[in-house]
């Protein structure tokens, strides 16, 4: 049997960077880690839910027939795999085998959203240039010396949030028919609706890994690869 893709999708200002190590960890499956629209190598797109669609649908092009495609989401990547996965259902396409989120169960809907559409105003209200010189300002007085957000970046944290907060919720796995893997990190905020997430799922499981917080991914590769592993081996078998 053809090893499944697996297509990483990262978070906000992130790029497909944020998984590199992942193919070494996941040796049964064919990774391919893409950039969301706005985000690395795809700067020139604005993050909207058209382009994000495509960047999907261009990822999904690129398995081989037969080729089962497991579908893995971080924060905003994780949403837009979901809005992805529910636009799947709805066109009536099976292309999916399955579908793992990584810190993505907080309702958008919900007040701990409120601090994200905060900033989402002060963008607004900044302009994103303002914006970007001011964040960037602060980080540099806290002490970070690498490499900051330029202007590109807060654009699509602004496109790509407001995607969010219009279309993505637990509903959005209301029709998802093969299995959802819900991942969070024990000290992770974006949790606490994990339940209601579950509910809207027909195949779910959840884990939650000790002592990690959002930023999974990068600080336990090694438990999330191990998760993502079972679920290529349950496809292929």
């Amino acid at each position: 049997m053809v090893k499944p893709l697996v297509v990483m999708v990262h978070g906000t200002h992130e790029s497909k960077a944020e998984w590199d190590g992942y193919d070494a960890l996941l040796p049964d499956a064919e990774v391919l880690a893409i950039d969301l629209p706005g985000h690395g190598a795809a700067t020139h797109q604005r993050c909207t839910r058209s382009n994000v669609v495509a960047a999907f649908d261009d990822a999904f092009a690129q398995a081989v027939p037969h080729q089962p495609v497991v579908l893995v989401g971080h924060s905003l990547g994780g949403y837009f795999s979901a809005l992805y996965a529910n636009y799947l259902a709805d066109e009536g396409r099976d292309d999916l085998a399955a579908l793992v989120l990584v810190g993505t169960t907080a309702d958008p809907s919900s007040l701990i959203a409120l601090g994200y559409k905060g900033f989402l105003w002060l963008i607004s209200a900044l302009g994103v240039q303002r914006m970007t010189t001011i964040s960037n300002a602060f980080y540099r007085l806290i002490g970070n010396r690498g490499e900051l957000p330029g202007r590109e970046s807060y654009q699509a944290l602004a496109d790509g949030w407001r995607v969010v907060f219009d279309e993505c919720g637990p509903a959005n796995l209301r029709d998802v028919q093969c299995p959802v893997v819900l991942v969070n990190g024990q000290f992770d905020q974006m949790r606490v609706h994990a339940k209601q997430f579950a509910r809207q799922a027909s195949h779910v499981s959840a884990h939650v890994v000790r002592r990690a917080t959002h930023q999974l991914p990068k600080t336990h590769p090694s438990k999330l690869a191990a998760i993502i592993d079972g679920v290529v081996d349950e496809v292929r078998s």
